[in-house]
């Protein structure tokens, strides 16, 4: 049976609509439009505007160019040839090279009338804004990936725990079995190549607001599986003491602790660290075979410190407002238009009452901020929190706020209030 994908459909809608506007508007070769559409209409949002700018360049790059040509050389096709001569390398240099195809269609139209007219310029430019126009709106209609992608990240980190458990089953000798070892490794690894390609598809579907948090999660993610994997290929020459597979084994499950902390994550830093030093501290190997070991051994507290650096990089990177937003979103596709309208009203209130408090600097026993903190428990706390950093920063612009830390005063005054809270609900 074939299967109709949501592009096919899009470009089906995005086509028809295309040539029955141009139509409309009196263009003519209107059915241009809808090549124009079907080749704008792309995988991502943010794609398919960073397309439609090329075009648009190139065709204003395209049109010049050609009517130069055939102004100068005739309308013949050497004159056509020429043209493209020119007008391809400067569209490659001025990062129009999406644009050529569709605009060296356009020129053939001048080449067909065999006149240059302001009118039939101003059509072309016209059926390139129609079927760019057409393929953006169609393409403000993405499938919703949030709720895949969290799925995604709890997988991961099942699996990652999985795979903790079985290099301490390793060290201490408890298995050995290659076939599940390797298929355990490659189910892993397709589902963070799944997972990554989801994240960053995502990623390229938000165009005015920058949403990371899950692309940087699944690329810190993929760092440490090949960690893991380096890891796990120590362990199969390493020959260790009772002594060593305890101090070993006790570390390394401390990794499952680090997934989501970064605070575990110092800490286990820290051990590995004083875990190097005690090796270090040993007596010097007598034999080729304790060198060997020693050696494995040293490059495996090293693997995992990097383990561990790599998570402490991601957390230390991450914007504080950023997991948050994210967060939001993945609960605004699930709750109603009522809910939303609810939290808007809920935003209002607290925007009111924030901006009023931080005006005053009135401390948190102040009954108005008693009642702050009061509307803020109101509704789910991590979308409240996607609107209010959204409220802040018109909020700074609203004050008029002077010295150029006073929008990090109010965020601090924020956030201030916000702990308060959850100490006290």
């Amino acid at each position: 049976m074939i299967k109709i994908g949501l592009r096919v459909i899009k470009t089906a809608i995005g086509g028809t609509v295309a040539i029955v506007f141009a139509q409309v508007l009196g263009l003519s070769y209107p059915y241009a439009a809808a090549i124009i559409t079907l080749l704008s209409i792309q995988d991502t949002r943010r794609k398919s505007f960073d397309v439609v700018n090329q075009r648009l360049k190139a065709t204003v790059l395209s049109l010049t160019i050609g009517s130069v040509m055939f102004l100068v050389f005739g309308f013949n096709a050497v004159a056509f040839g020429l043209s493209l001569l020119c007008f391809i390398p400067l569209a490659v240099k001025f990062n129009a090279s999406e644009g050529i195809s569709t605009s060296a269609v356009l020129v053939t139209h001048l080449l067909g009338e065999g006149f240059i007219s302001g009118a039939l310029l101003l059509n072309e430019v016209a059926l390139m804004v129609v079927g760019t126009g057409v393929a953006l709106i169609v393409n403000t209609y993405m499938p919703k990936m949030l709720g895949r992608i969290t799925d995604d990240q709890d997988q991961i980190e099942e699996q990652f725990q999985t795979i903790v458990g079985y290099l301490v089953d390793k060290i201490h000798r408890h298995t050995n079995d290659e076939v599940n070892e390797q298929k355990l490794f490659s189910s892993v690894k397709d589902l963070l190549e799944g997972a990554k390609t989801r994240a960053n598809k995502d990623q390229e579907n938000y165009v005015l607001i920058e949403v990371s948090y899950y692309a940087q999660y699944m690329e810190m993610r993929f760092l440490q599986f090949d960690v893991l994997a380096r890891l796990s290929q120590i362990l199969d020459k390493v020959k260790l003491n009772s002594k060593q597979e305890t101090i070993l084994a006790n570390l390394t499950e401390q990794f499952t602790r680090n997934l989501h902390d970064a605070n575990n994550t110092v800490d286990s830093i820290a051990e590995s660290d004083k875990i190097m030093d005690e090796f270090q501290n040993q007596p010097l190997p007598q034999t080729r075979e304790e060198f060997v070991n020693q050696t494995l051994i040293f490059q495996y507290l090293n693997e995992f410190h990097h383990l561990l650096d790599i998570n402490k990089t991601f957390f230390d990177n991450l914007r504080p407002e950023e997991k948050v937003l994210t967060q939001a979103l993945v609960i605004k596709e699930s709750i109603s238009f009522i809910e939303k309208i609810a939290i808007i009203k809920n935003a209002k209130k607290f925007k009111k009452n924030l901006k009023y408090c931080y005006q005053k600097q009135l401390p948190i026993t102040d009954p108005k901020v008693q009642e702050l903190i009061g509307v803020w428990n109101k509704f789910t706390i991590e979308v409240q929190i996607h609107d209010m950093l959204e409220e802040i920063e018109v909020m700074s612009k609203e004050l008029n706020l002077g010295r150029r830390n006073d929008e990090t005063d109010l965020q601090e005054y924020f956030k201030k209030i916000i702990k308060e809270s959850n100490k006290m609900y």
